[in-house]
């Protein structure tokens, strides 16, 4: 019917305001095909991440689609020399495809070093390595991993960045994750909470704590708060959700 027609011919149904995009941003992309952010919602995420102070906790809350992954490359883009900004990301697939767009990103912009944004189980011993030795030297500006590897392996690297201010921000993609996969499934993912307060205490300058999802209930977001924002300090929340279009319910009676 013409209901299904609509859903497989990818029918536009999402009409987002066109918001001109930032100069500074715009200058940094050096991609004409950027000139304008998806909807107010982003462009008030990627201002507030980058004009926040910086030991700021924002929790960003934004429909899929919405264009969450610009605010991590924005970050990735005006951080400092040497400055890392660490994403967590619940599956290899995920790390991966970022990786893959932050590449694109940063060779545009001329600061790429040419090599992967992701560390992982089951990958190459030599790429691996050249992940961390880029860590070591200052020179591997944002990365993508999980939050076993950020709890296991990469700690003491990631103590020894906080230690000498190198710590630009600590990112969590898919932040109800942290709710909704208890002591059961993935307990690494409520030891970030913990984890992101000792890094912080750690460094003689700020590091932001960014919390991203699309899915943020009630109970999730005073579960973050509760869990990642300082004693006497408040989350910084943007919301730009609105109601969707997409969802579409066909009924169908037959004998």
């Amino acid at each position: 019917d013409d209901a299904a027609l609509a859903v497989y011919g990818h029918r536009l149904r999402r009409h987002l305001k066109s918001v001109p995009m930032d100069v500074a941003l715009r200058q940094k992309l050096k991609n004409d095909e950027f000139d304008s952010y998806q909807g107010l919602g982003q462009q008030a995420a990627i201002r507030t991440v980058l004009t926040s102070p910086p030991d700021s906790t924002l929790i960003i809350n934004l429909p899929t689609g919405s264009g969450k992954t610009l605010v991590t490359h924005a970050l990735s883009l005006f951080a400092g020399k040497q400055k890392l900004v660490l994403v967590i990301v619940p599956t290899v697939g995920l790390a991966l495809e970022q990786s893959s767009r932050v590449t694109e990103v940063l060779d545009r912009a001329g600061c790429d070093h040419g090599g992967s944004y992701a560390l992982y189980g089951g990958q190459k011993d030599e790429e691996r390595q050249q992940v961390l030795e880029r860590l070591k030297i200052g020179t591997q500006r944002i990365l993508f991993c999980s939050p076993e590897l950020a709890i296991g392996k990469l700690r003491p690297v990631l103590f020894r960045l906080a230690q000498q201010g190198q710590l630009e921000a600590l990112v969590v993609d898919e932040a109800h994750i942290v709710d909704q996969w208890g002591a059961e499934f993935r307990p690494e993912f409520q030891l970030l909470a913990p984890l992101f307060r000792s890094l912080k205490q750690h460094s003689p300058r700020g590091i932001r704590t960014v919390l991203m999802s699309a899915t943020f209930s009630e109970s999730t977001l005073q579960l973050l708060k509760d869990s990642f924002v300082l004693e006497d300090e408040q989350a910084i929340e943007i919301h730009g959700s609105f109601l969707r279009p997409e969802p579409n319910f066909n009924l169908l009676k037959v004998d």
